[in-house]
């Protein structure tokens, strides 16, 4: 049980036995696993008859979740999606990475069985010429249903959707005010004029995930600096056009970020990863790798402005030594699950031996091509035969 599990139960000592009994049969009842906060915890509780005579009141429904199927026909599909749509007061998920059909009739029959304004998550899989799912196609008009008749849309999944043009993003999902988390990844035709009105609309985005997107640069990492400090997960990585003007103005602007990746960023340097480690402290995960300019300077400060990092990647950043990797070790230790430190022809045995000492809760580590390692051997045998099947050489 995690720390807001037991603040919850430390409230029972007070009640009488019978709704304590209640309590916990509800709490079994709710499924909650060891990673649900305290306020997911109540929240939960209250959706069951029981919990509702223990608190006196009833909080919102939990979102429907409607997952769509590979098979099924588009009768069947809306007739569920309808089915579902009507049990429920509110707030619907449509998961459709699954689906091999989804196209704009089946959006449309969604939002139509979710009721008004109901649509809380759209998640579809990647589409486009070689995709598996060849037959997902949305269009424009897609977009432009979501942000009519779904104002409150909180998450949007759509990547890769050859179909879509950028102004059709622009136009439309600046109406959702209400989205926190976006996923566009592999989105070719998306530039920083798309991303600009999506920021200047989109005030509570939390994630952002702009993957390989071709014409995202400084000007969007501006814009969502600018409106959107809330952001706490961002990923950049393979967009070319992302300097240290934008990463720099990010790290100012959005200090609550927990994850960033600027991977394959090649223009970033050690200016922008300065940048990250003296502004965002909350940092948890980052990903660097393919950065062929940082040095151990910006990783060091790095390591020193964000002491509770739990997964680090630092692939293919050829400058890098084993001072940077023995300072991160020695400051996010404890909390450090994964280390990926593939191709660091510099690295020795130090940093290796740095990994053993401090790291001790470490879950994943790839050392792969890195050939002074590979010469050497012994820390990382040792390592190995430690701690198992964790280190990947």
């Amino acid at each position: 049980m995690d720390c807001y599990s037991r603040d919850a139960f430390c409230s029972l000592r007070e009640w009488p036995e019978v709704r304590r009994s209640l309590f916990c049969r509800t709490l079994a009842l709710a499924h909650l696993d060891r990673n649900h906060t305290l306020r997911e915890l109540r929240s939960a509780l209250c959706y069951s008859n029981v919990a509702r005579s223990i608190f006196g009141y009833i909080a919102p429904p939990l979102p429907e979740y409607v997952v769509l199927g590979k098979q099924e026909s588009a009768l069947e599909l809306d007739e569920r999606i309808r089915r579902s749509g009507a049990s429920i007061a509110a707030r619907v998920v449509v998961d459709a990475r699954a689906c091999g059909t989804f196209n704009d009739a089946r959006l449309a029959a969604a939002i139509d069985a979710a009721r008004p304004n109901a649509l809380y998550e759209l998640l579809v899989e990647r589409s486009g010429p070689g995709s598996k799912r060849s037959g997902t196609r949305l269009t424009p008009a897609a977009l432009e249903l979501l942000g009519a008749q779904c104002p409150h849309l909180h998450k949007l999944r759509l990547p890769r959707h050859h179909w879509i043009a950028a102004s059709a993003f622009e136009q439309t999902l600046p109406r959702c005010s209400e989205l926190a988390v976006l996923e566009l990844p592999f989105a070719v035709e998306l530039g920083d004029d798309a991303l600009c009105a999506i920021a200047a609309g989109c005030r509570c985005l939390r994630e952002l995930d702009v993957t390989q997107a071709g014409g995202v640069g400084d000007e969007a990492l501006r814009a969502l600096a600018l409106r959107c400090p809330l952001l706490e997960r961002l990923s950049v990585a393979g967009c070319a056009l992302v300097t240290d003007v934008g990463v720099v103005a990010i790290a100012v602007g959005c200090g609550r970020l927990r994850e960033v990746n600027i991977g394959s960023c090649d223009a970033v340097t050690d200016r922008g990863v300065v940048a990250l480690g003296q502004h965002c402290a909350a940092l948890r995960a980052i990903d660097f790798s393919f950065l062929p300019e940082i040095t151990d300077g910006s990783i060091i400060t790095v390591a020193a402005g964000c002491p509770f990092l739990r997964c680090i990647i630092l692939d293919e950043c050829e400058l890098l030594t084993d001072a940077a990797i023995v300072t991160l070790c020695e400051q996010s230790g404890p909390h450090l699950r994964r280390l990926q430190l593939d191709s660091l022809s510099r690295l020795t045995e130090l940093s290796i031996a740095a990994v053993a000492e401090y790291c001790v809760n470490i879950e994943h580590i790839s050392c792969h091509h890195c050939s002074r390692l590979e010469r050497a051997g012994g820390a990382l045998y040792r390592l190995r035969r430690e701690r198992g099947g964790l280190v990947q050489h």
